[in-house]
């Protein structure tokens, strides 16, 4: 079974509890569970970092997380193969907790008490690392391409993300999270560049302790 099953079964079956604590209206930042535990929220009693990492896993309604698991989904199956599932679930996890922390940092700095929730900082860098690895590899718009036609290379869409969320930043852009959205994309292109050769490291070297405790 690939990492793609059990992130998916993970972000539905946390949205299925959050539909039913929340009264069949999704995520609830009223109910204090949901709130200190699924989301990266500015407030101090509910801030952590445990919040921070299970926010990636966490979605407001049927369609936001219908659009993550479909464009996680879909760049998967080209990192799967070089990195392995394991590998794979800590980038997604180490990429949703980069994000909320990113995302919250910011909104400290406005004062704003919204909350930070979805698998999009997660998923963001994972597409970072496929753009990277991939940089001549024809993308698309996910759903926009069926009804406008239209194609453009990895790289080039790597570039955008990073322009795009620094724009949102600046102008005060607030449809999406583009702070938490910028940290995704920054952690997968710092894994892209040193992370797989530190996990490499840190494996051999747990690897060599577990051999010597059997041992």
């Amino acid at each position: 079974m690939g990492v793609t099953k059990p992130i998916r079964a993970a972000n539905s079956s946390t949205f299925r509890g959050q539909l039913i604590m929340g009264n069949g209206m999704g995520i609830n930042v009223k109910k204090p569970f949901t709130c200190a535990i699924f989301l990266a929220n500015t407030q101090k009693k509910s801030n952590s970092l445990l919040g921070a990492t299970l926010s990636g896993i966490s979605h407001t309604n049927g369609l936001h997380l219908f659009v993550n698991m479909y464009v996680f989904s879909s760049f998967i199956p080209l990192l799967l193969p070089i990195f392995g599932k394991e590998q794979l679930t800590a980038i997604f996890l180490g990429g949703a907790t980069f994000s909320s922390v990113t995302s919250t940092l910011q909104k400290l700095g406005m004062k704003s008490m919204i909350p930070s929730v979805g698998a999009s900082g997660g998923i963001l860098s994972v597409v970072a690392i496929m753009c990277l690895l991939y940089p001549k590899e024809k993308l698309a718009i996910a759903f926009v391409d069926k009804i406008i036609p239209h194609s453009f290379e990895a790289r080039s869409a790597v570039i955008g993300l990073v322009l795009l969320d620094i724009t949102g930043i600046v102008l005060g852009w607030k449809v999406f999270d583009h702070a938490g959205h910028l940290g995704g994309v920054m952690f997968g292109i710092w894994y892209a560049k040193y992370g797989q050769k530190l996990f490499r490291e840190y494996q051999k070297i747990i690897y060599q302790g577990w051999h010597k405790f059997r041992s």
